[in-house]
């Protein structure tokens, strides 16, 4: 909808003011011409680098307990062997043999029923090119030989022209300038350090058919009354804590901070009419190439900016619920609501297809599968062809209860159906994984209340912005604490979670705003998914494999990539250790920083909404092709190429 850059910080040089160089004119004595000056010494203050620590520890993250089975070790990042009776299991690569034998099944003709009762009740490469650069107190080093070439004199980079160049003109001050009004801009322009896009601007109000020189203001605190009857945004200030280690020891501990609030932004953008026209506030897309924010999959499968549920013959189907529906004439089948969308201006469903035992690939039929196929059917890979499918309305026949269990202690009603395992392929091979190791659908970490209102209901996607360069560097000091800074963010998107009533247009609406992205570059995106810089041993905020093996073939990347709510539970342990020693440990193992994000206060997957950045993605494999393409030249070829 609209991007809210609303945090960012960024170096910024320190420097001590002089009076600036002055250009006296008397406008009663052309003649008189008074010129001073003074200089301006500014203050290189450089700032150090820092530095992160980590252990070279294995990450042991052990998976949901299996009565039968053993799962993949996710870390573990050999290719597995892969056999042809079973599956590989998520804590351990190597799968063991099961034989195949015949086996009787209780009550098989449980889920047939079911299904057919029709009624049922950074390497940091900012850093990395900085160091590379020549400071202003170094030498220059002859490129071919890498000495200093003492002989070569000094080049002269600008100097005045000589009188034979100099144009042949007559007045006051000649022959420098033509006229009293170039005088006064060079001066004017010298003085200031005026930018050309700055003069251009000028240029542009000076010679603009309204412009008049009596209408002047001549006193530029004037404009500031100007600004206060504009209908301008409220800047509100709060005083933030400053990083003692990153400032000189003569900085202040406190300063103060500006910010914009989120809820005056999203009032005044609903409120504008050239804006609203350009909203969109309905259901996700189905189109051929997605070009807009409600052709994602985030859109369409949260109930926090599509359709969250519809109804139909009395019953409410909601995203995330499981149905039966009727896959052919003769046939009925399970599957998960993953969305509601409109597909040609007709609402229609994706569901996500379910299988039952005799579906499964032969060499996955195991004993113990057979035993409990009585109440228990798999969920096949969305990644798999043919697994997510559209249907229509009226081929749902009614809801149906499946429990999936992410772990063993959410048994408690024997007779309910259960989803354990995902059925995936994997290098071609047919495999079965925990369904731990998949991503939850938004409607179990992003659930939103059922709203009971007449009100027009206005859902909006909100795009954080997040730079430590500092394109807002006047809003926040140097070194200020991010998380005091986004704070007012964090505590006013929780009560626009919930809803707040607002007047949208003349009418009273229900407004509802929650975190779609968050756009960083790949350091500051890391920390807001709590994972370890670039550089560390599991620096990927996506997945858990160390950094030699990134470019490994063969990783099956769903056991090792990172989900939400294993994230959180290695923050728990990170929490409980004894002391911060074995913290510091565990945070290494897993690649995670002693404490999660601020922005996890927000209902959101921060993974999945924590997009890589693309430019640090390839600017690295260029950076080392570029290493590689220049140590395999020789010295004549690299001084060509240099």
């Amino acid at each position: 909808m609209f991007r809210n850059r609303y945090v960012s910080f960024n170096h910024r040089q320190n420097y001590i003011r002089y009076p600036h160089n002055t250009f006296n004119v008397s406008l009663d004595d052309e003649e008189n011409i008074n010129e001073e000056t003074d200089y301006v010494e500014p203050n290189n203050y450089e700032t150090p680098n820092e530095t992160e620590t980590d252990y070279n520890e294995p990450n042991n993250y052990e998976s949901p307990n299996e009565t039968e089975t053993d799962y993949d070790e996710p870390n573990n990042y050999e290719s597995p062997n892969e056999t042809e009776t079973d599956y590989d299991e998520p804590n351990n690569y190597e799968s063991p043999n099961e034989t195949e034998t015949d086996y009787l099944i209780p009550n098989e003709n449980l889920l047939n029923e079911i299904l057919n009762d029709e009624i049922d009740d950074e390497i940091d490469y900012e850093d990395y090119f900085d160091d590379e650069i020549l400071n202003d107190n170094e030498m220059s080093i002859d490129s071919n030989n890498g000495t200093l070439n003492e002989e070569e004199p000094d080049k002269i980079v600008d100097k005045a022209l000589n009188s034979e160049q100099v144009p042949s003109m007559s007045g006051v001050f000649a022959p420098y300038f033509e006229n009293f009004t170039s005088t006064l801009l060079f001066c004017w322009i010298q003085n200031h350090n005026i930018s050309t896009q700055a003069y251009d601007e000028l240029v542009d109000i000076i010679r603009h058919p309204q412009f008049k020189r009596e209408d002047v203001v001549t006193n530029i605190r004037q404009f500031r009354k100007y600004r206060q009857r504009l209908p301008l945004l409220p800047i509100k200030t709060r005083k933030i804590h400053i990083s003692s280690q990153k400032t000189p020891s003569t900085s202040q501990n406190i300063k103060e901070m500006y910010y914009l609030s989120i809820t005056d932004i999203i009032w005044h953008s609903l409120n504008n009419p050239s804006l609203f026209s350009k909203m969109y506030f309905g259901p996700g897309q189905i189109v051929k190439r997605n070009r807009e924010l409600w052709h994602g999959t985030i859109w369409k499968e949260s109930p926090r900016f599509g359709h969250a549920s519809f109804q139909m013959n009395g019953t409410t189907y909601n995203c995330g619920e499981f149905i039966v529906y009727k896959e052919s004439i003769t046939r009925n089948n399970f599957g998960q609501i993953l969305a509601i969308v409109d597909t040609d201006g007709k609402l229609k469903i994706l569901v996500q297809r379910i299988i039952q035992f005799a579906e499964l690939p032969t060499n996955l039929q195991s004993r113990n599968r057979r035993e409990r196929s009585y109440n228990e059917v798999w969920l096949l890979d969305r990644e798999m062809e043919n697994a997510i499918i559209i249907i229509e309305l009226q081929k749902i026949v009614r809801l149906a209860t499946i429990i999936i269990l992410y772990n063993e202690d959410n048994i408690n009603n024997i007779t309910s159906i259960f989803i354990r395992e995902i059925l995936y392929k994997h290098q071609g091979h047919w495999k079965l994984r925990n369904v731990a190791y998949s991503y939850r659908h938004p409607s179990e970490f992003a659930a939103l209340d059922e709203l009971v209102t007449n009100l027009p209901i206005y859902k909006l996607f909100l795009d954080l912005y997040y730079d430590d360069f500092g394109t807002f560097r006047n809003f926040c000091p140097i070194w200020g604490s991010f998380n005091e800074f986004i704070w007012p963010f964090v505590d006013e998107m929780k009560q626009l979670e919930k809803g707040i009533i607002m007047d949208v247009q003349g009418n009273r609406s229900f407004v509802i705003a929650s975190l779609g992205d968050v756009t960083a570059d790949l350091p500051q995106g890391n920390d807001l998914a709590g994972v370890k810089r670039h550089s560390a041993i599991k620096g990927c905020r996506t997945c858990n494999v160390s950094k030699d093996f990134w470019t490994s073939e063969g990783l099956d990347l769903s056991l090792v990539s990172r989900y939400h709510h294993i994230t959180n539970n290695q923050f728990e342990e990170i929490s409980l250790a004894a002391n911060i020693t074995r913290s510091n440990e565990i945070a290494t193992m897993y690649g995670l920083r002693l404490q999660p994000s601020i922005l996890d206060e927000l209902k959101r997957e921060r993974h999945l909404q924590s997009p890589q950045d693309v430019y640090h993605l390839t600017s690295g494999k260029v950076l080392k092709f570029l290493k590689i393409t220049i140590e395999a030249l020789s010295l004549e070829g690299k001084s060509e190429f240099i």
